[in-house]
């Protein structure tokens, strides 16, 4: 879902469709942050409130992607986290024995057990080959460019 409407091509492509209160749709409530001005999602363990230091642009090299992809360094400002996963003795740390963060491997959600936590709703979208579009240019031609599948016997 996006909050963007129209829904932009590339989104529409990837199966996203515009929800207007995606805090309703989600069944999330909105908390205030201390430092920035977005909100917060009460219903997350572990939050941060974080500023933008910089903005790099990744794939200089190809031209015609200029600001597809970034590499965004923030700098935290505060982390909201639950009193029952700090460590027993030090307020300011994290228990890992006591958190288990979500992880995002390749669109999907995992815990830190074996599985995926949930169907995937970042969009309906599951070809991969839909993202490598933005590994290739029209412009420059890079070795590999071709998309041909040259496994050697024994790789994996």
């Amino acid at each position: 879902m996006t909050g963007a409407s129209p829904v932009p091509d590339w989104r529409a492509l990837g199966g996203y469709t515009f929800v207007k209160d995606k805090w309703t749709r989600a069944g999330f409530h909105p908390q205030p942050s201390s430092f920035v001005t977005p909100l917060r999602i009460s219903e997350c363990p572990v939050q941060m409130e974080c500023q933008v230091v910089q903005v790099n642009g990744i794939r200089k090299d190809l031209p015609d992607h200029s600001g597809l992809l970034l590499a965004i360094e923030v700098r935290v400002l505060r982390i909201h986290i639950l009193r029952n996963l700090r460590m027993e003795g030090h307020p300011n740390r994290v228990d890992p024995d006591k958190w288990r963060p979500l992880i995002m491997s390749f669109r999907e959600l995992y815990g830190l057990g074996n599985g995926k936590v949930c169907t995937r709703s970042l969009g309906q979208r599951n070809d991969e080959e839909y993202f490598r579009a933005i590994t290739k240019s029209d412009v420059v031609k890079l070795p590999g460019d071709d998309d041909q599948i040259a496994v050697a016997e024994g790789d994996a």
